[in-house]
């Protein structure tokens, strides 16, 4: 696998260029809906309340145990 990237260093090369592409996107692309529901669930949990308690959230059984 890695004769086909010229070598080891090569391969290092492709890996980090592939981060690099990454992170110039990563802005572009981020969307804090997930961390807003994330920092809400964790909330919830923290005061006890389940998820299937609220109104509007259905998910199914191992997602939403507590």
């Amino acid at each position: 696998m890695l004769a086909a990237f010229g070598g080891p260093r090569g391969f290092l090369n492709v890996i980090l260029l592939g981060l690099a592409i990454r992170f110039v996107l990563a802005p572009l692309t981020f969307n804090n809906f997930d961390v807003t529901y994330w920092v809400r669930i964790a909330n919830m949990a923290e005061s006890g309340v389940g998820l299937y308690g609220i109104e509007g959230y259905y998910y199914t059984s191992p997602w939403g145990t507590s």
